[in-house]
């Protein structure tokens, strides 16, 4: 991944988490949240790993979607 934009992401990540944090949201929504930012570094993080696998989904979710578009 470019490193560039995986910086860019992942400052946008940490600054939504402080957002999160200062935010009196109800606190189950907090940590739905924070769960959902985490997931998002670590695929960011792994990205290198999770290409190959990525591209074979939408590959296929791609075709998917156009056989049953028809």
């Amino acid at each position: 991944m470019n490193i560039l934009l995986k910086t860019k992401l992942i400052n946008v990540l940490k600054s939504e988490a402080k957002e999160i944090l200062d935010s009196e949201d109800a606190i189950l929504e907090r940590v739905e949240k924070m769960n959902d930012i985490d997931h998002m570094l670590k695929i960011i993080q792994n990205y290198d790993e999770l290409e190959p696998v990525l591209a074979k989904y939408f590959e296929e979710k791609h075709n998917k979607e156009k056989w049953e578009g028809r």
